[in-house]
């Protein structure tokens, strides 16, 4: 994968400020027991949370604009807001997975045309958050009479794009009751349709868990992963997103479970 580190010797084959172009190229900062991703000037703190290997895309934004958008390269982003369908992340006629190194943006590495999916019925708390997705890439705050519609706590309104990634995956990456959190939410760079899923059910569970009451928190704690949000609690980007985090914890575990999770996490970051 292309890095900052790159960024120097390639920039002038591209044409283009090599200053420029290792703000847009991820960059891995070496934090000891854990390292931090910078891309297009945004902190991201889950590996995962970045496509890595295997872009994806919208062919039809592809065809109309003629380069690929900075969004396309978060996982979040797997669907097109403009276009209202998927993003594509394999070749329709190979079946083989993007590769960065294809020979046109819109043609698979074996020379077959990409093609869209077909649109789609978008829940419309999926559209905010990809929305919100495209303002903070800009580095602009979202604003929170928008967060009140989707259902989310007022305090979500400064979370980060790190913040919102992490809450979103949290809430939507079991697709059932008691699924324990696993290593590879944080590692595995999950596909397109995937995401997608992740996307619909994080969105529909937190427009619920505003107004829900301790029974039915107690049903959405069952479909939360604990270790995300342990995550977001522990280190944000910005204070804002830990205590979003918190909060979330303790709406769900209780304030008791909350801070034994939080308090685990840190001890257990300790002996790696």
């Amino acid at each position: 994968m292309l890095t900052a580190s790159h960024a120097a010797r390639i920039s002038g084959v591209l044409g283009c400020e090599a200053t420029w172009l290792s703000e847009a190229l991820p960059f891995l900062q070496d934090r000891g027991k854990s390292n931090v991703w910078h891309i297009y000037g945004q902190r991201v703190d889950i590996r995962s949370h970045l496509r890595g290997m295997h872009p994806q895309v919208c062919p039809r934004c592809i065809h109309h604009d003629g380069y690929c958008r900075k969004e396309w390269d978060l996982s979040i982003t797997a669907i097109c807001r403009r276009h209202k369908c998927s993003l594509v992340d394999q070749c329709q006629r190979c079946h083989g997975r993007l590769r960065w190194d294809r020979p046109d943006l819109g043609v698979c590495h074996c020379g077959a045309i990409l093609q869209s999916t077909t649109g789609q019925d978008i829940n419309p708390g999926v559209l905010m958050i990809l929305s919100a997705v495209e303002v903070l890439m800009m580095g602009e705050p979202y604003a929170p009479v928008t967060w009140l519609s989707v259902g989310l706590p007022a305090i979500a309104s400064d979370l980060s794009l790190n913040g919102l990634m992490a809450l979103v995956h949290a809430f939507g990456v079991n697709d059932a009751a008691h699924q324990a959190g696993r290593t590879q939410q944080f590692t595995r760079v999950a596909r397109t349709h995937e995401w997608v899923g992740i996307l619909e059910r994080g969105s529909e569970r937190l427009r619920r868990f505003e107004a829900a009451n301790r029974s039915q928190l107690q049903e959405l704690a069952e479909l939360v992963s604990q270790s995300l949000l342990v995550r977001l609690a522990k280190a944000g980007s910005r204070g804002a997103d830990a205590q979003v985090g918190l909060h979330v914890l303790e709406q769900l575990f209780g304030k008791t479970e909350a801070r034994r999770l939080h308090s685990n996490h840190i001890q257990m970051e300790l002996f790696e």
